[in-house]
């Protein structure tokens, strides 16, 4: 299994923590105070249409379905899918969120996290060719994403496999499509004060990514194209 969401991507409406969270702010007035807030932290983004999850069923995409949402937005960007299946095992990550800015024709890829726990993962592939391809991509992608003048990365494996691995595959599928020329911004929603489940403070969600990204890229500050937000409930 190359994704590791602990339990949180049945279908179906959440009842707290992130999953709770992410289905009510994106279908709340079709997502317009979470738009807003994205907008106004990153004003590349001019407008996004959500397009999961909706409250017909709150399914969430994958990669592949990301992929073929792109080749039918804008076809003259088209990505093979067998590209992507040399890039990364076919199940691939499951998202919080997808939308889409057709102004900038630009992906909006959004992971959305209720407490920093939901942050810790390892990867968990049994299978000896994913396993090996997971982390030839992981690599690839530390080398794109590594500050030149930051911090080196002494034990690779301990932080991208064991520790950060949820956030490494997620920074993972962000370098594809930018190597595929494709617009995109993955947004790191998360929650602050949440009444649901476990409460978290602005303050530690600060603290918390500027140690993530020292431990992983070198640079307390977040990749390019990684749009940080901190929505308080």
């Amino acid at each position: 299994m190359a994704d590791s969401k602990k339990g949180n991507t049945s279908n179906g409406r959440g009842v707290k923590g992130s999953k709770f969270w992410i289905q009510t702010l994106v279908n709340l007035d079709n997502g317009l105070a979470l738009t807003k807030k994205i907008t106004t932290i990153e004003p590349s983004i001019k407008t996004i249409e959500w397009l999961s999850p909706l409250p017909n069923d709150y399914i969430e995409f994958r990669n592949k379905d990301v992929v073929e949402l792109i080749n039918k937005k804008n076809p003259l960007q088209s990505i093979s899918i067998k590209d992507l299946n040399n890039f990364w095992p076919s199940r691939g990550a499951w998202w919080d969120a997808i939308g889409w800015d057709s102004l900038t024709n630009t992906v909006i890829l959004l992971e959305a996290k209720g407490h920093i726990e939901e942050t810790l993962s390892k990867c968990t592939a049994k299978a000896a060719a994913s396993r090996t391809l997971i982390e030839r991509s992981l690599k690839s992608t530390y080398a794109l994403f590594k500050d030149p003048l930051g911090i080196n990365l002494i034990d690779f494996t301990k932080i991208w496999c064991d520790t950060y691995y949820q956030m490494g595959n997620r920074l993972a599928f962000l370098a594809f499509l930018k190597n595929q020329s494709i617009n995109v911004k993955l947004v790191l929603l998360n929650i602050v004060n949440d009444p649901t489940h476990k409460s978290t403070s602005n303050n530690d969600w600060i603290q918390h990514y500027e140690k993530m990204f020292t431990s992983m890229i070198g640079s307390k500050s977040a990749p390019n194209d990684v749009v940080i937000v901190n929505f308080e409930v």
